[in-house]
Formats: structure tokens, sequence, C-alpha cells
């Protein structure tokens, strides 16, 4: 299992014309998992056949969203941290920040040491 990067050309910020060049890793993507492919690989690993890893799916994903909806982290042993995010847009006054002022919520994902290790030692360059 590996995760492909390559370097990509990044003008420097906030400098006219770009400024010296700089390069940073950009993940090359080795396609999707659908949801389908998704079931079937935990019905693989697991004794759980595709219905009950479809149900067992859906239940974690109903769970996971009630308690960040009701704005609590989630911490799991095997992924990491879960909680809700979001921005916002700058306002003057207090009275102002208002459900019109946040924009694009979303489900951050902090990972355990563990998880962040082998996602690292997944990274594989790409060859040129």
């Amino acid at each position: 299992m590996n995760i492909y990067y390559k370097a990509q050309r990044r003008p420097q910020p906030g400098i006219k014309g770009g400024g010296k060049t700089k390069y940073v890793a950009k993940i090359v993507y080795a396609g999707e998992v659908n949801e389908e492919a998704f079931y079937r690989r935990m019905s693989e690993h697991s004794r759980l056949s595709y219905p009950d890893a479809f149900y067992a799916a859906m239940i974690f994903q109903q769970v996971l969203q009630d308690c960040l909806c009701e704005g609590k982290y989630v911490r799991l042993k095997i992924l990491g941290t879960c909680y809700p995010q979001f921005s916002s847009r700058a306002v003057d006054t207090e009275k102002q920040v208002r459900p019109q002022s946040i924009r694009n919520p979303s489900l951050h994902l902090r990972p355990t040491k563990e998880f962040q290790e082998r996602l690292f030692h997944a990274l594989k360059k790409v060859k040129p």
C-alpha cells in the first residue's frame, strides 16, 4: 500500500510576479473507492457479510453525525478525534455574528499517532 506524491511548483505568496519559485509535495490520487467497494472490503477483512458491513457503517455514520451535530468531539482509539469545523466571514460587531456569517461546515479528523505513522510510511515519490 502506497500513497504517491510529486513535487508541485508554487509561486511565493504576496510577491508581485510570483517571487522565488518554491516546491511543495502534492498527493497523486490513485482513484476512488465507492461505498459498495468499501463495504465489500470491510466484509473481506472481517466475519461480517456484505449486508452486515453496510449496516454497521450506516450505524457508525448515524451515531457520528448525531454526536457532531450535538457539538461534541468523538474520540476513537482506532481513528483519532473527529470534530465539527467551519469557517466564518469576519464582521465588525459581535451582534453581526449569525448563522449567515458561517460557511463551509465540515468534519475534521485528527488521526492518532499510529494512524499518522502508517500514512507517513506509505509515502512514495513518483518518478518524474
